[in-house]
């Protein structure tokens, strides 16, 4: 199953927190046209959405993977008046800004973007699955109202069948399901499970549980704003630093640190799930930071950045972001842009994937907050991690 890459240029319009709802896209988000440009040295992108501002500036570079990308550019009410410089620089499609509808139908049409399957909703809590004989608690990824994908399923044969508990929903939900895919992401191995012949009344009980999880995040405003003049603004990683305080996360890169040391025996330490789910999205950029070898000093503040976001998340106990936390996650992407921009191409290519995990972390997930789960689930979400058998569930 193949993960469509996007790099969003500036903002994506209206369709921005849908974006970074979803599993089945590896977004990146660029804020300088140097730090795009670098984006498409990285290899293949499926699609490229910029903003008005923005757009020229980039396609003028005249890049090799530029000019076989498909460039949506995302139009202010009076750009259509425009078009015809768009299209000589060489944009493939030119969408208004506002219309989600139609800037999703544009990536579904050049990209192949499925948007009318059931619907569905990124999700991160604790499920139990029964295979094999033994119950086991997991990340989920994302349900529907067919199925769900799981993270960190050992292999099996497709069609395997097994029965799947969505833990922390009240009360639990048991379906009987089966492995109809599994794959690898850029973050380990996905395994898809569809229900087995589940009744009007589960279908119902799944579409109110998914639209739940949608209303927590509707109320957040769009990711816009994140304006690509930043030649006035003083808004730096230092002043950032300045207004946070120290650091207070040096126990969590030594758990990291063991983690990376673990490669795929990660299940030997000890470590909080979420804290696990940073180790996985880390950019090799952040890795040199915090393994002391040599990094731009923004790479380690990046990395502060995501565990102070990831730990909130699961500690807070409103299942959706503060406005503090998007205001926060806003800022620092505006200020990384400014201490990035004269880093290498390689340093400067890794920089719109950290923005767009933090985007991501703040707008694209909602969890049930560890302090509302069940003993033996919080314990997993702590501790634990795939390692951990699912006791309550077994008894």
């Amino acid at each position: 199953m193949k993960s469509i890459r996007i790099l969003i240029c500036s903002d994506a319009g209206a369709a921005g927190r849908d974006l970074l709802a979803r599993r089945d896209v590896q977004l990146e988000w660029a804020l300088t046209p140097e730090e795009a440009v670098a984006s498409t040295e990285r290899g293949r992108l499926d699609a490229i959405l910029a903003r008005e501002d923005f757009v020229l500036a980039l396609l003028r570079h005249g890049t090799s993977i530029l000019k076989s990308t498909p460039v949506l550019v995302l139009l202010e009410p009076d750009g259509w008046e425009r078009r015809g410089l768009y299209f000589e620089a060489g944009a493939t499609a030119l969408v208004r800004a506002s219309n989600r509808e139609r800037i999703f139908e544009a990536l579904s049409e050049l990209t192949g973007l499925q948007t009318s399957i059931h619907p569905r909703v990124p999700y991160g809590d604790a499920v139990d699955v029964l295979l094999n004989g033994r119950h086991r608690f997991y990340e989920a990824v994302e349900l529907s109202a067919s199925g769900l994908t799981v993270r960190d399923v050992p292999p099996c044969e497709l069609g395997t069948t097994c029965q799947v508990t969505l833990s922390m929903m009240e009360p639990p939900y048991t379906f009987s399901a089966m492995v109809i895919r599994q794959y690898p992401d850029a973050h380990g191995m996905v395994t898809g499970f569809a229900f087995n012949a589940i009744s009007d009344d589960e279908r119902a009980m799944l579409l109110d549980e998914i639209d739940r999880k949608r209303r927590a995040l509707a109320p957040l405003p769009e990711p816009v704003g994140l304006t690509t003049d930043l030649s006035g603004s003083t808004y730096t990683l230092d002043l950032f630093t300045a207004m946070q305080g120290e650091s207070s996360n040096r126990r969590y890169h030594d758990i990291l640190r063991q983690l990376l040391d673990a490669g795929e025996d990660i299940g030997a330490v000890r470590s909080p799930r979420w804290l696990r789910r940073v180790g996985r999205h880390l950019t090799e950029l952040e890795r040199r930071a915090l393994t002391g070898r040599p990094a731009p000093e923004f790479a380690l503040a990046a990395l502060d950045m995501r565990i102070d976001l990831a730990r909130s998340r699961a500690f807070n106990l409103q299942a959706t972001p503060t406005q503090k936390e998007v205001d926060l996650c806003l800022d620092f992407c505006r200020s990384l842009a400014i201490d990035a921009i004269d880093s290498g191409c390689e340093d400067l290519a890794q920089v719109p994937p950290i923005r767009a995990d933090l985007l991501r972390e703040v707008y694209g997930t909602v969890f049930t907050p560890v302090e509302d789960a069940p003993d033996d689930i919080r314990a997993w979400l702590e501790e634990g991690g795939a390692d951990l058998d699912a006791p309550s569930a077994a008894n």
